[in-house]
């Protein structure tokens, strides 16, 4: 657990606290009164959910087997990576040595973690590990957030902005009506009701910036790292689809989103193609469309096409 961590979730319970006490408490008649409470905690409970599952899930390692498979598929920034590569495996110096010119080498290798990082992998200094297409090192949650959590983290920011926009709409009118009336019933009651308008006005502010950001990257199937790299016309990696983009990280069934799952990605995470290259091909209607079928997922890997 992080500080930051625990900041979030005391600011959580904070405001569910004090929101259900000074204001669904006293809504009247107690129909609408038990609807809106089932409504309410049903969200506050998908937050839980999806944070702790954000936190607790591993964004996603590299499978050692996969990287003793690629070993001869190195690319070298310098000759002094070349030089500890050698040192570490000497073996394969012959290999790479007599390639031809034009051959694809197109994995990097970490010499912290001593594996042969994927395409879109990258390694955490924090966590001091590589992770499959990472996105960006949360200190709120203490996790990274990669391929097998973005999901999560994403709909804890969607449910979260929810809640603390519905939260300032519902109070904002009992305030303005009690520095209007004469008398004040109960001071406590105002402070509570400005602390809640605090918070809820920072998780509106806070996570709809974030919410902003992240559907952005999501929608054109890039990563915070690649944000810099690519524009949504040249990422080699977007379907130029927004729903088909949606679910290479939410998952391919949309109704599933919402529930506090894994995105139940029918790849693993060590294999993109450059679908540019693809529909340079003129095979975008056969490839694109049947991509995660597993015969043609093979023609392609057989291709030496990156995505």
């Amino acid at each position: 657990l992080s500080l930051p961590f625990l900041f979030v979730e005391g600011a959580i319970i904070i405001l569910v606290v004090l929101y259900t006490k000074y204001f669904i408490v006293e809504i009247q008649p107690l129909g609408a009164k038990i609807v809106y409470f089932i409504f309410f905690y049903l969200m506050v409970a998908l937050i839980e959910a999806h944070i702790f599952k954000a936190w607790l899930t591993e964004p996603g390692g590299i499978s050692p087997e996969w990287s003793r498979n690629n070993l001869k598929k190195v690319s070298f920034p310098g000759e002094i990576s070349k030089g500890k590569f050698y040192t570490l495996y000497p073996e394969l110096k012959e290999h790479y040595e007599n390639l031809p010119d034009k051959t694809e080498c197109v994995y990097r290798y970490c010499f912290e973690c001593n594996m042969v990082k994927p395409l879109r992998t990258h390694h955490c200094s924090l966590c001091n590990r590589c992770f499959l297409k990472m996105d960006h090192h949360c200190p709120w949650i203490a996790n990274c957030i990669g391929y097998h959590n973005h999901k999560n983290y994403f709909i804890f920011l969607l449910l979260t902005t929810m809640m603390g926009f519905i939260i300032f709409c519902t109070l904002i009118k009992p305030l303005i009506m009690q520095f209007f009336s004469e008398h004040i019933a109960s001071y406590s009651r105002l402070i509570a009701i400005i602390i809640c308008l605090v918070i809820s006005a920072a998780f509106c502010v806070g996570t709809f910036l974030l919410i902003i950001t992240h559907f952005y990257i999501i929608r054109n199937n890039i990563t915070s790292v690649e944000y810099y790299d690519y524009t949504p016309a040249s990422s080699p990696y977007s379907y130029h689809d927004c729903c088909r983009n949606m679910k290479s990280c939410l998952g391919e069934n949309p109704w599933t989103w919402i529930l506090p799952t894994g995105p139940n990605l029918k790849e693993d995470g060590h294999h993109f193609y450059d679908l540019t290259s693809i529909r340079n091909m003129g095979e975008r209607s056969t490839v694109v469309g049947e991509l995660n079928e597993p015969k043609k997922y093979t023609e392609i890997s057989q291709l030496n096409i990156q995505n």
